[in-house]
């Protein structure tokens, strides 16, 4: 039998290996083609090597760039045209928007747009991004008569806004929660820090404005004399094509402070999770966050906000709590009660691994997009 070809469309190659490398390699496993167009910084190798085929291409999520965004959409086009997929996947705003147009006429593909949260068009009301996302609704708005274009979203309150702001047939739309969380790679560790002795919380998550990294350290300021004992360690990449991004000098400035560190991106966060007594995610926007799943699948209970995606996984004071939104004081009283309860983690670590595994497992996730791709 022939393989089936899967291309996915993805804008840079580390978030490739974040959220989707894992599902990539299961498809390989279970005899799938896996194709892959990014833009490549230092993983390339490593990609190949897993057995995908990759195009390189220079695909600028910033801003509207109209003639690298025009260059982009003849390049995949191209590569469309000259290579037999099955289904085209692409995953996230800018990615949506060059592949929708550049196979408007293409009419041998299936392809599939999965909104991995509505990012920041959605969220800034700056003029730019107000005509940034008129375009894009526009656009979204046109492609979705067709026949061979379907979508993906990872919580229903996504799946309500393609409904309502795109006109998009709810037949076309399939919801499934993430990409799978390695259940084995992110096993459970027991933490046994009955006494609640030198607290650590941990963030880590892109250091952007928008997923409330200033609110994590504001209470780090509130809490660097009151409660000595807990240390904030805030760990990620600087996402410079983010308008939302936090600065370095910033960064570099708040380190200084005794209780509070930032460490760059890490391609193995595991032994920082471990070493956490608590996990953070104030964030204002999510699709389905990868952090708190690998947190839950760990045994490090999590804070988070109320808001689509992370609610969908953390159930108030059942298996971690839930915050306001831009709120320092709400995320201070949530760590608070954790930090001096030692039994309360332990029951939320377990409960929220027992979710994860019935729920969120790559081997779950795996079979629910294989009915996806069977169903286009």
């Amino acid at each position: 039998m022939k393989k089936k070809r899967i291309c996915f469309v993805i804008s840079e190659d580390w978030y490739f290996l974040s959220h989707r490398f894992e599902f990539a390699k299961k498809l390989i496993e279970n005899g799938f083609d896996i194709s892959l167009i990014c833009k490549f910084t230092k993983y390339e190798k490593l990609i190949k090597n897993s057995g995908i085929q990759v195009f390189k291409i220079d695909f600028k999520r910033s801003k509207i760039n109209f003639l690298n965004d025009l260059m982009n959409i003849f390049f995949i086009n191209k590569i469309l045209l000259n290579n037999n997929f099955n289904i085209v996947h692409s995953v996230g705003i800018k990615p949506i928007l060059i592949t929708s147009i550049s196979c408007i006429f293409n009419k041998k593909n299936s392809l599939i747009f999965a909104f991995a949260g509505m990012g920041h068009i959605f969220t800034s009301k700056s003029i730019l991004n107000f005509i940034y996302k008129k375009i894009f609704v526009k656009i979204i708005n046109l492609v979705s008569r067709k026949k061979n274009y379907y979508y993906l979203v990872q919580n229903s309150f996504d799946k309500d806004i393609l409904i309502k702001l795109f006109n998009i047939n709810k037949k076309k739309i399939f919801l499934v929660p993430g990409s799978g969380i390695n259940t084995e790679y992110f096993y459970y560790q027991f933490k046994n820090n009955c006494k609640n002795n030198k607290i650590k919380i941990l963030m880590h998550s892109r250091i952007l404005v928008e997923k409330g990294v200033k609110e994590f350290y504001e209470v780090s300021k509130i809490l660097l004399r009151k409660k000595p004992n807990i240390k904030f360690i805030l760990i990620g990449k600087i996402d410079t094509q983010n308008p939302t991004a936090i600065r370095l000098n910033d960064l570099l400035e708040w380190s200084k402070q005794p209780n509070f560190e930032w460490l760059d991106y890490k391609e193995d966060i595991r032994s920082y999770i471990y070493d956490a007594d608590i996990s953070c995610l104030p964030s204002y926007r999510e699709g389905l966050p990868k952090s708190i799943l690998e947190d839950c699948s760990t045994g490090t209970p999590v804070i988070c906000s109320d808001i689509p995606g992370c609610n969908s996984i953390i159930t108030h004071e059942y298996n971690g709590l839930l915050i306001k939104t831009k709120s320092s004081q709400s995320l201070l009283l949530a760590i608070l009660i954790l930090a001096n309860d030692h039994k309360k983690r332990l029951l939320y670590a377990e409960r929220s691994r027992k979710i994860i595994e019935d729920n969120f497992s790559l081997n779950i996730i795996y079979k629910k997009m294989i009915k996806v791709y069977e169903n286009i």
